[in-house]
């Protein structure tokens, strides 16, 4: 069992003491290896699925969405359901791939019991922080976060209010030395894109998670849209076979065949912008709007795949390496 020591007070640091650890990522670009995420969705648009799809990626090494790279953690993910029946929760599981002699996955159910998940009581917060310590948990997730608001007399649309919720669950989050602490959330009514009631719900997360489902009624595509501290990016994916899988990218286009890989258009439109161009990555940032690790593996693919050649750098400070399309030789 890992040994447990009490932080000590907070030292004063000078700026050459700060952590410089490169950032790290557990999927690329979508989700740090450490860090606080706050999923919100309109209700019925699969939060739940996706969230239990994201937990067996974690848990296993399986694909998250059927094709994105995860880096499983190394301890236990504590799922705290509030909302569903435990048979229904169980099906979910099963559908998503999670298997139920998966050991990495420890559920507590308090369902209609969530006053006695008791963040405004300090002692209770500490004694639950020891135990997530014990289990030697990676991450906990609240879903969702609305009873635990209800029952500690939190009115949805106060900033102060939610905030004290918030950084009460991000303190048992410190204490265990958790990867991750996730929180979801249902949207707004009249805005399907951010979290319900007060903003500080978004102002304290590093990583925003936003589901949203076609505006066609039926339709089984959803769009997982990420903006945060070091991620950025947008994923569009259906349920195909119970199982979430990734999109072709394309309004009402065919399904892929069970066992066909994703198509991503990433590269595509990389090759679309430089075409007649000779430019830096930070170019292709800027003008597609994708994040700085996204362009450099895609770049990198490229280069690889003998389409696109470092022609030189650019001048001034930094000297950044210029890229352009190998031109076909015939």
């Amino acid at each position: 069992m890992r040994e447990k020591t009490v932080r000590p007070p907070n030292a004063f640091l000078a700026l050459s003491d700060l952590d410089d650890t490169p950032i790290e990522y557990r999927i690329p670009d979508l989700l740090t290896t450490e860090g606080n995420v706050l999923i919100s969705a309109y209700r019925k648009a699969g939060k739940t699925s996706l969230i239990l799809n994201l937990i067996a990626a974690m848990t296993t090494g399986q694909d998250f969405l059927g094709g994105l790279t995860c880096e499983p953690v190394a301890g236990p993910v504590v799922y705290v359901n509030l909302e569903l029946h435990q048979s229904m929760l169980r099906d979910y599981c099963v559908d998503m791939g999670l298997k139920m002699t998966n050991d990495m996955v420890l559920v507590q159910d308090y369902r209609g019991h969530a006053g006695k998940f008791d963040l405004s009581n300090e002692e209770w917060r500490m004694e639950y922080s020891d135990r997530l310590w014990k289990e030697e948990a990676a991450v906990l997730i609240i879903d969702p976060i609305s009873p635990l608001l209800a029952m500690n007399g939190v009115d949805s649309n106060d900033n102060d209010m939610a905030r004290v919720v918030l950084e009460n669950l991000g303190e048992i989050a410190a204490d265990a030395k958790l990867d991750h602490l996730f929180i979801i959330d249902h949207t707004g009514h009249a805005d399907k894109t951010r979290a319900r009631g007060a903003s500080a719900r978004e102002d304290w997360a590093d990583m925003l998670w936003n589901i949203t489902a076609d505006d066609q009624q039926g339709s089984p595509y959803r769009n997982l849209n990420v903006i945060g501290r070091g991620v950025g990016g947008h994923q569009r994916y259906m349920r195909q076979h119970k199982q979430l899988q990734l999109a072709t990218g394309q309004q009402g286009a065919a399904q892929p065949q069970q066992g066909t890989a994703p198509v991503s258009t990433t590269r595509a439109d990389i090759l679309e912008y430089m075409r007649d161009r000779i430019v830096t990555s930070t170019k292709i940032q800027m003008k597609l709007g994708l994040h700085q690790s996204t362009v450099a593996r895609e770049l990198q693919g490229l280069i690889s795949g003998g389409r696109v050649k470092i022609v030189g750098k650019a001048e001034g400070k930094g000297a950044a390496p210029l890229y352009a399309i190998v031109e076909p030789s015939f």
